[in-house]
C-alpha cells in the first residue's frame, strides 16, 4: 500500500500489504485479481466514494489484452491448435484492449494523484 494513501486516510482498509503492490503484478495466478485490489484500495483512499464502473472497465481491459496476446503468440509459435491465420484477429484484440485500459489506467492514475496531492496537501 502506498504510503500517501494511508497516511491520507488510515481508517480505509487495504486489503493487501506492502509487498503486493508489487509482486501482485508478477506472481502467477494472483496477478489476476490483487493488483485489480491495490488499485482499489488505494483509489479509495484518495478519492472516496464508491468504486468507479472504470476500474471495473479497466481491469477487464488488462486481463484481455494479456489472454489475447498469449494466445497470439501461442499460436504464432505453433504452441496452440488454432489456425495461425487467427493471429492478426486476436492480435488486433490485444492491442484494442490494451490502449482502452491504458487510457482508463491514465485516468485512474490521474484521479488518484489528484486526490493524494489535494489531501497531502499544506493547511495553510
Amino acid at each position: 500500500m502506498p504510503a500517501g494513501a494511508v497516511v491520507l486516510c488510515p481508517a480505509v482498509r487495504q486489503v493487501r500489504g506492502p509487498v503486493w503492490v508489487w509482486l501482485g503484478w508478477a506472481v502467477p495466478v494472483v496477478s489476476l485479481w490483487f493488483p485489480f485490489q491495490v488499485v482499489r484500495d488505494v483509489r479509495a483512499a484518495a478519492v472516496g466514494g464508491r468504486t468507479p464502473s472504470r476500474l471495473g472497465w479497466w481491469w477487464a481491459c488488462w486481463l484481455v489484452g494479456l489472454w489475447a496476446s498469449n494466445q497470439a503468440a501461442s499460436s504464432s509459435l505453433g504452441l496452440a491448435s488454432r489456425d495461425p491465420e487467427t493471429v492478426p484477429v486476436v492480435e488486433g484484440l490485444a492491442t484494442v484492449a490494451v490502449v482502452a485500459g491504458a487510457v482508463l489506467w491514465i485516468g485512474l492514475v490521474r484521479e488518484i494523484t489528484g486526490g493524494l496531492r489535494a489531501g497531502l496537501a499544506p493547511v495553510a
